[in-house]
């Protein structure tokens, strides 16, 4: 199920996962220690882990925002 080189974002924006499944992708960062802090193995910016964890609810936008190269700020207000 998870590709180890990839992060949650890569794996979003080549199509190969959703982001209904971020709460497994957390999972397997606490399953499986690392140096990586949950931020870089999710591969968010600090500015959108930053928004996530204040709206988990704002990841689609994250997600759009990346996928169309703008910054947060347009896509969600609150960035």
């Amino acid at each position: 199920m998870f590709e180890p080189k990839k992060s949650f974002i890569e794996l979003i924006l080549s199509g190969k996962t959703s982001v209904e499944k971020i709460d497994d992708f957390i999972d397997e960062w606490h399953e499986n220690p690392s140096e990586l802090s949950l931020s870089q193995f999710l591969g968010l910016t600090e500015e959108e882990y930053a928004v996530w964890v204040r709206d988990p609810s704002a990841l689609p936008g994250i997600v759009d925002a990346r996928l169309n190269g703008q910054p947060l700020n347009p896509v969600i207000p609150q960035a």
